[in-house]
């Protein structure tokens, strides 16, 4: 019974601390996605070389 009543006291706590990191969470993801895209699109002219002894698209490190 008394684990029970302490149990309901912290559940808004935790839920309000949550909340923040859930924030993060979305906010870090979003963060590393839209690193990942910007470097796959917008610099892909510029970081794929074409190596033409083979004919093949190489990823160069700028």
């Amino acid at each position: 019974m008394i684990k029970k009543t302490i149990f309901i006291f912290l559940l808004p706590i935790f839920c309000i601390l949550a909340q923040p990191i859930a924030n993060l969470k979305i906010f870090l993801i979003m963060y590393f996605f839209g690193n990942y895209f910007i470097k796959n699109t917008v610099f892909d002219k510029i970081s794929i070389c074409i190596d033409l002894k083979y004919k093949t698209r190489r990823k160069c490190h700028i």
